[in-house]
């Protein structure tokens, strides 16, 4: 469906609740305002086998660290991670941490971050990027990304 028909059917079906005034009930329920806001949480709150436009993160800016870790530059678009997987991960990445989170503060010390077998992904600067913890060696390369 697109944006116009959404509004259209949740506008029939305020009318069934509210059947007394068809024209007046346009105004006071501003539908087009809160559409993208609900989408994007719609989108966030679905299984991800029900999502059927996944893009790759192949394409996005990779920028390594010295020290094994590394940052993505994601597109604007971006809403969620599906999965990551650094070439010598045992084991991708399926749920990106927010840097708030109390084991975000854990990855920028090199005992506690993540490593090859249990890898971790924090969505920094206000999810504009995705940092990674750790890549072994010098050869920070995207196996999997979407």
């Amino acid at each position: 469906m697109i944006r116009e028909q959404i509004i259209a059917q949740a506008l029939r079906c305020i009318d069934e609740i509210y059947p007394e005034n068809n024209e007046a009930n346009g105004p006071n329920f501003p539908l087009a305002d809160f559409i993208d806001e609900a989408g994007k949480r719609v989108l966030l709150a679905a299984p991800l086998h029900t999502i059927s436009s996944v893009k790759s993160l192949a394409e996005c800016p990779l920028r390594p660290n010295t020290d094994g870790s590394g940052e993505i530059d994601l597109p604007g678009d971006f809403l969620r991670l599906a999965r990551l997987r650094m070439d010598g991960w045992q084991r991708p990445v399926l749920v990106a941490i927010p840097e708030d989170h109390p084991l975000a503060a854990r990855q920028y010390h090199p005992i506690t971050r993540g490593g090859t077998a249990k890898p971790v992904a924090l969505l920094t600067h206000g999810s504009t990027k995705l940092s990674y913890f750790s890549v072994q060696g010098g050869d920070h390369r995207m196996a999997e990304g979407e």
